[in-house]
């Protein structure tokens, strides 16, 4: 296991390589840039499968901390951007990903909740689910549970990553 991190705002930065998987015996690499206001993250898959991933603060320039989180998530694979087949930007930063194929908007998907409605449980992904104060109104106001994963920070990047790769592999 390769992991290295560092201590920021409401969350440690960190970056984790997976040790059983080798990107050189993958058909496809794709990823998935999150340049969140606060955080940004980025997620590397080979096949499919989750490979690597870095959560950083956003700098000040969302072209550069595009850069660096995803380099950082690289660091010591071996693994280039330009050997990456698709890359998928999402968050407020996400039309400053240099090397994305692909933007989608989290706006987008909230549309769609209203539209659809909350049947059950909601699940609250990215920094704001850290956000202790956030959590109680947005329950009452959803009238649901609200359910956090265990890294809430780069799920919005797992799932630009996943997009990334169900799109290059049609």
């Amino acid at each position: 296991m390769s992991e290295k991190s560092r201590e920021f705002w409401r969350w440690r930065e960190y970056r984790h390589t997976m040790p059983d998987i080798d990107w050189h015996d993958a058909k496809m690499v794709t990823a998935g840039v999150d340049i969140g206001s606060v955080g940004s993250k980025a997620v590397i898959m080979a096949d499919g499968k989750l490979y690597a991933y870095s959560v950083m603060r956003t700098g000040g320039q969302s072209v550069e901390t595009a850069i660096e989180v995803t380099n950082w998530a690289l660091d010591g694979t071996g693994l280039k951007t330009e050997n990456i087949h698709y890359v998928v930007g999402t968050g407020y930063g996400r039309v400053n990903v240099p090397f994305a194929r692909r933007t989608i908007t989290e706006i987008r998907i909230a549309s769609m909740i209203l539209r659809v409605g909350v049947e059950k449980d909601v699940a609250l992904i990215g920094g704001v689910a850290r956000n202790p104060g956030f959590l109680p109104p947005l329950k009452k106001e959803l009238n649901a549970e609200i359910l956090v994963p265990e890294h809430p920070e780069y799920v919005g990047a797992l799932g630009a990553a996943l997009l990334a790769f169900e799109t290059e592999g049609k």
